[in-house]
């Protein structure tokens, strides 16, 4: 089981096979934002951390959503006038 490093915390997390390298580079990408974080909110606490790091994900994940859908839509409607 692949051992993974976060905030200076080791986490041991299974994944398939063959998904080792994804896990590391998702667990090193995570830790760049929690660290980016840290200096936004200075003082919060770990969990905070987690929560508002999270938050901001999931915001930026909501508007890719969209960015995505609003594409399809376009692409759709584009494909309808051939």
């Amino acid at each position: 089981m692949p051992t993974i490093k976060i905030l200076n915390r080791e986490y041991q997390v299974s994944c398939g096979p063959g998904e080792e390298q994804k896990l590391f580079d998702l667990a090193a990408t995570l830790d760049k934002r929690l660290r980016e974080s840290e200096k936004i909110f200075k003082g919060a606490n770990e969990s905070l951390l987690m929560v508002l790091t999270a938050l901001i994900l999931e915001d930026q994940n909501q508007d890719l959503h969209n960015k995505l859908e609003d594409s399809i839509n376009k692409i759709e409607e584009l494909c309808k006038v051939f």
